[in-house]
């Protein structure tokens, strides 16, 4: 981070950024509130803008107006909200924490049990987390805005406030400030990694094609500096690229890695190697130069849980880029692309396995030529804290803005009709929420390619694998990617449908004032006139299009329950459904 990045960082955020996270923070437990409970219909009169919810552990009446309402539950509010005196006209305006603290009283009462109570102190310690996360990120996008040789590195950066459906989308627990300035996206990072060299006797690892990993992903700086500090024993290790934050958080507070240390079976070689840039994941960094993003473990609570890379993890992650590589050319048809992860390299000890698991991902060089036209569909759907427009209303021409069905016709044809395609030709769901997934936007604005990242997210049918003769190939009988179908299914329906076509949805129709669910129905005949021209898209369509509910995920009520590897899952009108439409 370079200075000028530094002092956009360095003053405290002021209040007005600090009410505007907290209502940013009020809104997503709000909205999560009312969806997974069911209670939208009946708290909001969508004509008049008006929400009325009584809250019947303490007896509270929340009243308010709102500046949109959304079918998916992507509402936007007007703050104050009030409380209501019972039998009086009086109304009490309340401050967006007074208004989370109702609300996650009320869902505690909702779930009984001994430890309730320190479970919603916990949740509520990450809720402040991520909200001073989300001030901070606000003051910083208010600055006058920095040049960069890389475009989609500021696309990757802009998630500043992150789901909208989600309690805590900026937590990270175990940052302290000056981590956060060194190493969050959303403060323009980027830093160097730290390298360890791991004797080749420790070492676990699994690549899709042996041979050359160490001069292909390796930076020349790496291997250099192996070289002058292990001199002739440099052969007997192998290098291994570890998160400067993880790198001295493991050797300040694991004793195993410690003694590794002094038997020299880890030989940590400091800072080296190009610049990386954390995406909007976080510990996923970009490096350029080297060509390839990598995915690192990282000791900090982040949203939901700690984010290190287990064996199931990496298992599942090479089961399915095996099955991906394999059947590239018959994946990646019309504007489909994957972004292949190649191999992941850790060490064999399982105390120590995911603390130091990375996964290399690659970068193909669209990503530098066409950068200025690549976004994570999330940044481009968040809304900006200076313009309250979304990025993706900036970047359409005027002409494309006044045409919002034609826009979403070709966004699901870009995405939406592919990734349906993938399941229903080869049994393979994508986990392709708007985080996974960049789109290429062209000079209008008019979508035209999709990439979806992220493969350990990947769920296949395990009958069509049977059939495929895939199963005793390519994967064992009990990996970890293998489905019943319905489950895959049901996977592909939340990522694919209710979290990012109902995110995408929401946002054209506030910004283009068309309703929802004209949108959505607009969608249903694009996926009905591709249906009739192919046998096993239509089963698959069909399915999709007589459902009367999707799968949701309930974050809010998930984090209560610390359930974040295992969500709980919700059942959402399906707005693609002809009944929904009568």
């Amino acid at each position: 981070m370079n200075r000028l990045d530094r002092a956009h960082v360095s003053e405290r955020p002021n209040t007005s950024w600090m009410e505007r996270a907290e209502q940013e923070a009020a809104t997503r437990i709000f909205n999560c509130y009312l969806l997974e409970t069911g209670s939208a219909k009946a708290t909001i009169d969508r004509r008049a803008r008006q929400l009325r919810l009584v809250l019947a552990n303490s007896g509270v009446c929340l009243s308010g107006e709102l500046e949109h309402v959304s079918e998916m539950g992507h509402h936007a509010y007007r703050f104050p909200l009030y409380e209501e005196h019972s039998g009086s006209d009086s109304l009490r305006p309340l401050s967006c924490k007074e208004v989370v603290t109702l609300i996650l009283q009320e869902l505690c009462a909702m779930h009984p049990a001994a430890d309730v109570a320190v479970r919603c102190a916990r949740l509520r310690e990450q809720v402040d987390n991520s909200t001073a996360h989300i001030a901070a990120y606000l003051a910083h996008a208010a600055q006058p805005p920095r040049q960069h040789d890389l475009a989609l590195v500021v696309a990757e950066q802009s998630l500043r406030c992150g789901h909208p459906l989600h309690p805590t989308p900026k937590s990270a627990q175990g940052f302290d400030d000056q981590a956060l300035h060194t190493y969050a996206p959303e403060l323009g990072a980027s830093f160097r990694l730290h390298y360890w060299a791991v004797h080749r006797d420790e070492l676990a690892e699994e690549w899709l094609m042996l041979g050359e990993q160490d001069a292909q992903l390796l930076p020349d700086e790496a291997r250099v500096t192996a070289s002058l500090l292990l001199g002739d024993a440099a052969d007997d290790y192998a290098l291994l690229p570890v998160h400067p934050w993880q790198s001295q958080y493991l050797q300040r507070e694991n004793t195993e890695v410690r003694r590794m240390i002094g038997e020299q079976r880890f030989i940590p070689l400091g800072e080296t190697g190009p610049l990386v840039y954390p995406t909007s994941s976080v510990r996923t960094v970009w490096s350029p130069e080297q060509g390839c993003f990598v995915k690192l473990p990282l000791h900090v609570r982040i949203t939901n849980y700690i984010r290190v890379n287990t064996r199931e993890q990496m298992a599942r992650t090479m089961d399915a880029a095996r099955i991906c590589a394999a059947y590239r050319d018959e994946l990646e048809t019309g504007p489909l692309r994957l972004l292949m992860e190649v191999g992941y390299r850790s060490v064999n000890r399982d105390s120590l396995f995911a603390e130091l698991a990375v996964v290399y991902r690659e970068s193909p060089s669209a990503l530098i030529e066409q950068g200025d036209s690549w976004f994570p569909v999330a940044s481009l759907l968040e809304f900006d804290p200076c313009s309250r427009e979304p990025l993706l209303s900036r970047c359409m021409s005027s002409s494309v803005r006044n045409r919002p069905l034609d826009w979403i016709t070709r966004y699901a044809q870009v995405f939406l009709i592919p990734v349906l395609d993938v399941f229903a030709r080869l049994g393979i769901s994508l986990e392709a929420h708007v985080q996974n997934s960049l789109i290429r936007l062209d000079e209008e604005g008019l979508p035209v390619r999709c990439l979806i990242r992220d493969l350990e997210g990947i769920s296949i049918d395990r009958r069509l694998a049977a059939e495929q003769g895939w199963i005793g190939n390519l994967l064992s009988a009990d990996s970890p990617v293998l489905y019943g179908r319905e489950a895959a299914f049901e996977r592909l329906l939340y990522y694919g449908v209710t979290n990012h076509m109902g995110h995408v949805i929401a946002t054209v129709a506030r910004q283009s004032h068309v309703a929802e669910r004209t949108l959505w129905q607009q969608v249903r005949h694009v996926l009905a006139a591709e249906a009739a021209q192919h046998a096993p898209f239509h089963a698959v369509v069909s399915a999709l299009l007589e459902r009367e509910a999707l799968p949701a995920k309930a974050n809010l009520t998930s984090q209560l329950l610390e359930r974040g590897e295992t969500p709980v899952y919700i059942a959402v009108p399906n707005l693609l459904c002809e009944r929904e439409h009568v």
